[in-house]
């Protein structure tokens, strides 16, 4: 780890490496994130994966 980023935490990163001030609506929306969860769990149970 960098020690420019030692003392970082709880933040997100874009592929550039730069650091993400705001989130899309999409990313804070729950039920969108219940439906990526719910997506997640089936494609994993295709693959014998379970929680």
């Amino acid at each position: 780890m960098s020690d420019e980023l030692r003392n970082t935490t709880g933040s997100y990163f874009n592929n550039r490496g730069k650091k993400i001030t705001s989130l899309s609506s999409d990313s804070t929306d729950a039920t969108q994130q219940d439906r990526l969860w719910k997506i997640s769990e089936e494609i994993c149970g295709r693959f014998g994966i379970t929680f």
